[in-house]
């Protein structure tokens, strides 16, 4: 957050993005924002491990996503290497 109690640079860019999605329901926009590239990055570890107990890897491991928004975790995973989401 940037001095003054305002709204930093990047929250006011996932507001604008936010804001840009249209869906065929009422929508509140509180309930639309997509995990992060980086907290995917945070978890892939995690994820490897999984995969390792089930006797899968990154392209093998299936992930559901069961909050699609705009769909950015597909692209995210896909490029940590997670191959079926």
């Amino acid at each position: 957050m940037q001095g003054g109690g305002g709204e930093g640079k990047k929250t006011s860019e996932k507001r604008k993005h936010a804001s840009e999605l249209s869906h065929p329901f009422k929508a509140d926009y509180n309930d639309h924002f997509e995990t992060s590239l980086q907290a995917y990055t945070d978890i892939a570890p995690l994820l490897d491990l999984y995969a390792a107990k089930l006797g899968k890897t990154r392209k093998t491991l299936v992930i559901y996503d069961p909050y699609f928004c705009a769909g950015s975790t597909v692209s995210y995973l896909n490029e940590l290497g997670f191959a079926i989401v």
